[in-house]
């Protein structure tokens, strides 16, 4: 079953041509709503998505990614954008999304690019709001059983996890393998049998993977080893179709990565070292990058960050429920 425990409000979100079809399901209760094609909601959700994306990771970059910002030209301003599409889509189910103790979206491996959690509910991003998860399959509702006696893989690149912390995990979950990036070879990984979860922090993206010195990391590389969560930490690679359906073939229940380019270190640090503090404190995986999520949105807020910059910190990462 798609999700249903806890109050969770789920939207299937279908589309046929540029008209969006929304049944959202809340308690027992449906509400099948369609978005028209002049709303011209499947082309402003593009261009969230391409307003939102910096070129590459922040760092050397985020020059290119504001001057490339002012150069749009002729389009609305982000928040505008924001709060219209968010009307359009969440206002026929205010009060559901309001009664909700979290949002599931269910979507097709085509709009995996729709940032339907940074769009504006009563002022402000979804995501600050709920917790949020994607989905593509029908998955359990059991409960992740998490503990401190949890076993992970831990690998970590000297330059996209200069603070290392994959090191604060392995505090958090000792029995868990850990390697630097240069460290680990193809026999390292063959020779794991079973873990409990995944942590790789590496260079790559959605066509390829994550390369590290010695290896690759593809969506085959983790099969063997069974992992009930992977977290990669590595540009848009919550958009990689292939290691979605490959861990969704291997019984993964949980998978978390960016959707937008990240930031190497800094925010990126804060949002492994928050989530899996969560984690390992018994929240859910979905509450723990709630929780990570906002609580990093109002930091870099606090500190002066502007809207667009404070979202490219606090927002990448995407939690799928896959099993």
């Amino acid at each position: 079953m798609f999700s249903s425990k806890l109050h969770t409000l789920v939207f299937n979100v279908n589309q046929t041509g540029k008209t969006l079809r929304l049944t959202a399901t809340l308690d027992g209760k449906t509400h099948t709503y369609t978005v028209p094609e002049r709303q011209k909601v499947c082309a402003r959700l593009k261009i969230i998505y391409r307003l939102l994306n910096p070129w590459s990771s922040l760092l050397g970059t985020i020059h290119e990614f504001y001057a490339r910002v002012r150069r749009t030209t002729g389009r609305p301003g982000i928040h505008a954008l924001l709060t219209e599409v968010g009307r359009v889509l969440y206002a026929p189910v205010d009060a559901w999304i309001e009664r909700a103790s979290g949002i599931e979206f269910v979507v097709a491996e085509e709009r995996l690019a729709f940032l339907f959690d940074a769009l504006y509910y009563r002022g402000k991003p979804l995501f600050l709001h709920k917790q949020v998860s994607y989905s593509l399959h029908a998955h359990s509702d059991d409960p992740l059983d998490v503990s401190r006696k949890w076993k992970g893989l831990l690998i970590s690149h000297e330059s996209s996890d200069p603070e290392r912390a994959a090191l604060a995990v392995k505090d958090l979950f000792p029995g868990s393998f850990y390697y630097d990036d240069h460290d680990v070879h193809p026999e390292d990984l063959r020779d794991i049998v079973e873990v409990d979860f995944v942590l790789i922090s590496g260079h790559g993206g959605p066509a390829k993977g994550i390369e590290l010195e010695n290896m690759p990391i593809r969506p085959e590389t983790l099969v063997h080893m069974a992992p009930k969560l992977v977290y990669l930490d590595s540009c848009r690679l919550g958009l990689h179709r292939g290691f979605l359906e490959r861990l969704h073939q291997t019984g993964t229940r949980y998978y978390l990565a960016p959707i937008l380019n990240n930031e190497s270190g800094e925010s990126s640090t804060k949002t492994i070292q928050r989530f899996f503090t969560a984690l390992s404190d018994g929240e859910t995986p979905s509450n723990a990058l709630f929780i990570a999520r906002k609580t990093l949105y109002e930091h870099y807020s606090a500190q002066g960050d502007d809207f667009r910059l404070a979202m490219v910190r606090a927002f990448p990462f995407r939690i799928y429920r896959l099993n």
